[in-house]
C-alpha cells in the first residue's frame, strides 16, 4: 500500500510516503504561515523519490487536531483536493494520539504537550490505552489521569516547556519526533481498516474558538448591550 501522510499542525512540517518497500520522509522546520507554500513541492519530491505518480497512492493521512488553526487546514485541504480529484481515501488522526504512538516503546504513562498559547497547552495522557481526552488546558487537568503513577514521560513539540509544570512525580522528557510520522501512518492505516475513509464533512478538530470568533462574540455582546 502506498500511503502519503502530512502534518502541518505545528512549526515542523512532517511529510512521508510509505510504500511496501520503503519509507520516504521530507520534514521541514518552518513557520506554519509558510507551510502552504511548501506542501505541493514536498509532495512532488516524495513521489519522485518513490518513482510514483499521484494516481499510485492508495491512502492519504493527516492530523485533524489539535494544533495551529491555520496549519491544520493546510494539510487537510491539500489532501482533500487530491482525495476528491483522484478518488483516493483520506483519513485524519488526532495529533496527540499520533505523538503518543511515536512513544509506543516507552513504558509507563506518557503525556503529550503542544503549546496552545494563552498559558495553556493541548494535552492528553496515555499508557497502554488513552487515559483522558484531548484537552485544551493546564497541568491541573492531568491530575486525575496521573493520580496512580509515580513517574511520567512528557513528549510532543513542547514537552521541554511543559514538563517542569508537573509536580510531585518523577518526570522525564523524551524526543520521539523521529518516529512521529511513522506513527501517523500506522494510526491512519489502522483507522482506515477499522472505519474506512473519513466522512466527506470531516474537518479539523479545534478544542477552542479562534481569536476571531472570540472577538465576534465580544462585539455582538457589546452591540446587544447597547440596544
Amino acid at each position: 500500500m502506498n500511503v502519503l501522510a502530512l502534518d502541518t499542525s505545528g512549526s515542523t512540517f512532517y511529510a512521508a510516503l510509505k510504500t511496501d518497500k520503503a519509507l520516504y520522509t521530507n520534514n521541514l522546520d518552518k513557520n506554519t504561515m509558510h507551510h502552504s507554500e511548501s506542501i505541493i513541492p514536498i509532495i512532488d519530491t516524495l513521489l519522485k523519490k518513490a518513482s510514483l505518480n499521484v494516481s499510485d497512492l492508495d491512502l492519504l493521512v493527516c492530523t485533524r487536531g489539535p494544533g495551529s488553526f491555520t496549519g491544520l487546514r493546510i494539510a487537510m485541504a491539500a489532501l482533500k483536493g487530491i482525495s476528491y480529484g483522484q478518488d483516493i481515501p483520506l483519513v485524519s488522526v488526532s495529533t496527540l494520539e499520533a505523538w503518543a504512538g511515536a512513544a509506543s516503546d516507552i513504558e509507563g504513562v506518557k503525556v503529550v504537550a503542544i503549546d496552545a498559547k494563552k498559558q495553556r497547552y493541548y494535552i492528553s495522557a496515555f499508557a497502554e490505552e488513552r487515559l483522558m481526552p484531548d484537552t485544551d488546558g493546564t497541568v491541573a487537568d492531568l491530575e486525575e489521569a496521573l493520580k496512580d503513577t509515580e513517574s511520567v514521560t512528557v513528549i510532543g513539540p513542547d514537552a521541554e516547556s511543559f514538563a517542569p509544570m508537573i509536580k510531585g512525580k518523577k518526570v522525564k522528557v523524551a524526543d520521539v519526533s523521529a518516529s512521529f510520522v511513522s506513527s501517523l501512518i500506522e494510526k491512519g492505516c489502522k483507522y482506515f481498516e477499522k472505519n474506512g475513509a473519513d466522512h466527506i464533512g470531516q474537518g479539523p478538530v479545534y478544542l477552542r474558538k479562534s481569536d476571531a470568533e472570540y472577538a465576534l462574540e465580544q462585539r455582538l455582546k457589546e452591540e446587544n448591550g447597547n440596544e
